[in-house]
């Protein structure tokens, strides 16, 4: 009789970023959404749930970036505050002016 196979636990993909991250670093700076219907998300990744959306009209305040997932080329996301809706979370800087934060987390 041979040995049975051990099951593999399956790797999580290499892009899966950290959800519900809130960084502490904190240094607020002005910033604007680039396009419309932007997710504002729990963490800096795709996969990660949208707490709301951002448009080109909300106020914008910018905290820190940090390396996520890579979003047409760009793989560094802001954590930010929605003034307009008091949302927080992480958005790919390919979506913000001034490609983010300039404070790293």
């Amino acid at each position: 009789m041979g040995a049975a196979a051990a099951p593999v636990a399956a790797a999580p993909p290499a892009s899966a970023a950290v959800c519900n991250v809130t960084p502490s670093t904190n240094v607020p700076q002005s910033g604007a959404f680039l396009y419309e219907g932007v997710n504002i998300r729990s963490g800096p990744g795709t996969n990660c749930v949208s707490h709301g959306l951002g448009y080109s009209s909300h106020s914008v305040t910018y905290r820190c970036w940090t390396v996520g997932d890579n979003v047409g080329g760009h793989t560094t996301w802001t954590y930010l505050r929605n003034n307009t809706t008091g949302v927080t979370g992480w958005v790919s800087d390919q979506f913000l002016s001034s490609y983010g934060s300039a404070y790293h987390c």
